[in-house]
């Protein structure tokens, strides 16, 4: 981790500060009208503590550094560690009673939390750390800005501050919850009534194909041993794909015109409307969590190649193999991914059939009903309406699509989140960010 050193120093009298001083010139000026000397010998004797204190404190904050380590990535829901390490440079002067403000700031949001922290003694050519622990209850991108280190040691009359500048970034993922074993099941073919299993096969059920090198995300059950040994690197077994060894994902968060209409008409409406507007978001932040947690199940198999597509304010395909890699970068990307308004679905997900030679049908979690014509009949999973059609693939070939509807009742039935929070209801920002704090020498 980079360390930073500490910027500019500025010095501020403190409120205590200010009363002495009060005193201090009430004794000087006595002095001086009554020309008594023993006034005056007091009144520079206790100039002595100010000035030393100024020298003091300025000198504290010398050949600091300062780091953060912080988790790229967590989950909604989920408590972390940040830790604030501050190296001292000096040979000779000890640091003292330094403390440290945070301030970490949700992504397009005016409101701010701090955090403050305090580390009693940092020795010289030595370093200590403040660790504090964050809980994010709400999923985005959150900023963690600058740092502010002051220290009023030893009399609290005169403070020291610096700014240092560690920007960083904490992506935060939809919540995760648990899949009932009815949605552990997907229909891979429109003449199969009967589910089959999410990766119910593995990576050797196809048939051999080569050795090929190994790459971030293959699974480490198809490492070749002996092939490694030879080639003095990571070698693995490449296998024939096949129709019900491909899982092919589509979150649709799109809204049409129309409808988007209809929601600003309910912002602007005032009172109540703005609280039916609110609850419209419930829907999507459960469709993002049911939608990771597909992810999450899928790639805890590593059983199967990926290709997922998210369509909302921004479009962007995932491809290869069930990983924790491909799980990250999905989850990465459900965190800072809204709502929007397209009314071209059907072209995006042709356009996406067409890029790759898809095999397997797509499955897509929307907030909404299917808008395509000809529908297909419908297909039921515990009581649960999957609709259907048909769109045109490479070499004018049908791909039969699967559309679930999130907002059906019964599927907040099946699946059921890791807390007892209602999913998606959104909490004030007082209680977005919690933090706790605990410094260590």
């Amino acid at each position: 981790m980079k360390k930073i050193p500490i910027g500019r120093r500025r010095i501020v009298v403190c409120l205590e500060g200010w009363y002495y001083i009060f005193v201090l010139s009430f004794i000087a000026g006595a002095a001086i009208l009554r020309r008594a000397n023993l006034l005056l010998i007091l009144a520079a004797l206790l100039t002595a503590p100010l000035i030393f204190n100024w020298r003091f404190v300025y000198s504290t904050l010398k050949q600091l550094f300062f780091s953060r380590h912080v988790p790229p990535f967590v989950e909604a829901g989920e408590l972390f560690d940040v830790e604030v390490v501050v190296e001292n440079r000096r040979t000779q002067l000890d640091g003292w009673s330094i403390q440290i403000e945070e301030q970490i700031k949700p992504n397009n949001d005016e409101n701010v939390e701090r955090v403050l922290m305090t580390i009693d003694k940092v020795q010289s050519n030595n370093s200590a750390k403040a660790t504090y622990q964050c809980l994010m209850m709400q999923r985005g991108v959150y900023e963690f800005g600058k740092l502010t280190a002051s220290t009023s040691f030893p009399s609290g009359l005169v403070k020291a501050y610096s700014v240092v500048d560690l920007p960083q970034k904490v992506y935060v993922s939809p919540r995760l919850g648990t899949l009932k074993m009815q949605w552990k099941n997907w229909l891979v073919a429109d003449e199969v009534d009967e589910p089959r299993s999410i990766g119910g096969k593995g990576n050797e059920d196809g048939a051999f194909h080569a050795i090929r090198e190994y790459r971030t995300g293959d699974s480490r059950r198809s490492i070749h041993w002996r092939s490694t040994a030879k080639l003095g690197k990571p070698a693995v077994k490449q296998f024939e794909r096949q129709a019900d060894q491909e899982i092919n994902l589509v979150l649709d968060l799109t809204s049409n015109a129309t409808a988007s209409n209809d929601m600003n008409s309910k912002r602007t409406a005032g009172g109540a409307s703005d609280r039916a507007a609110t609850q419209e978001s419930i829907p999507t932040e459960f469709c993002l969590s049911f939608f990771a947690t597909i992810v999450d199940q899928i790639c805890k198999a590593e059983c199967c190649e990926m290709n997922v597509l998210l369509l909302g304010s921004f479009f962007k395909p995932f491809r290869g193999p069930a990983s924790r890699q491909i799980q990250t970068d999905i989850s990465r990307a459900l965190a800072e991914i809204d709502v929007t308004v397209l009314d071209s679905v059907m072209l995006e997900l042709n356009r996406f059939v067409n890029s790759g030679s898809l095999v397997a049908p797509l499955f897509v979690v929307s907030t909404r009903a299917a808008i395509a014509e000809n529908l297909l009949a419908p297909v039921r999973v515990s009581g649960v309406v999957i609709q259907r059609f048909c769109i045109s693939g490479k070499n004018g070939q049908s791909q039969i699509v699967y559309w679930l509807n999130v907002v059906d009742q019964n599927v907040k039935g099946l699946f059921r989140l890791g807390n007892n929070r209602d999913p998606g209801l959104p909490h004030n920002r007082s209680e977005s960010i919690t933090s706790f704090a605990r410094s260590e020498a």
